[in-house]
């Protein structure tokens, strides 16, 4: 009676592990640019009906050699987001994106209480000592989204269809987002989507006024 108890338990318990994958499927979406070459930094959402049980942990935007790190950031509309310096000088972080603007004025080390971004869309940061510092929060709502690393891949909830996708070297206005179809899947079993931009690599040095491109 004891063995038939104990089999009984262990299909239970596959049984059970099998509901719970079922609602944490993943896709491994490959981001190319028009090359072929893997994306990085690029931001891939899909529409869940997932609900957040808790309210999202503060996000980190941290400040090292002059760079923000790391350059792209997701978070959801309500969280918020602490800008510690970890230079040994000190920065001027601000953003002119509407209407997510702020300005946390010079510091060092630790920053001030965290900003909490409750709209979504892009906002760019920059730094009003160093204008070459440039970074991005992406604020999603009722999305999932996920930024691909230096190998161009993002992990995501099972998607079908489509996809939107967005970078910071894309052309035109900052803030608009590309609908793309999910191409077919490629011999390593990933899905794939191409940006229309032949991806470089950041310049931290080339400098840039944010004043003038986000107002």
């Amino acid at each position: 009676m004891t063995e038939v108890v104990k089999t009984w338990q262990l299909i239970s318990y596959s049984l059970a592990g099998l509901f719970f994958s079922c609602f944490t499927l993943a896709d491994t979406i490959l981001v190319t640019d028009r090359t072929g070459k893997p994306v990085t930094n690029a931001v891939v959402s899909t529409i869940t009906n997932d609900k957040k049980a808790a309210k999202a942990a503060t996000a980190i935007m941290d400040q090292k050699n002059k760079n923000f790190v790391p350059h792209v950031l997701v978070v959801e509309a309500g969280q918020a987001v602490s800008f510690p310096n970890s230079d040994n000088i000190r920065h001027h972080v601000y953003s002119f994106s509407k209407p997510n603007q702020f300005e946390i004025k010079l510091y060092s080390g630790k920053s001030s209480a965290p900003q909490v971004f409750n709209h979504a869309g892009i906002v760019t940061l920059g730094c009003n000592i160093h204008d070459q510092m440039k970074g991005y929060i992406y604020v999603t709502d009722g999305e999932a989204a996920n930024v691909s690393g230096t190998d161009g891949l993002v992990e995501l909830p099972t998607a079908t269809g489509f996809v939107h996708a967005w970078h910071p070297d894309l052309e035109g206005d900052v803030t608009e987002r590309l609908k793309l179809p999910l191409q077919k899947r490629n011999a390593t079993g990933q899905w794939q989507i191409t940006l229309p931009f032949e991806a470089t690599e950041p310049s931290p040095g080339k400098g840039y006024n944010f004043r003038d491109r986000f107002r």
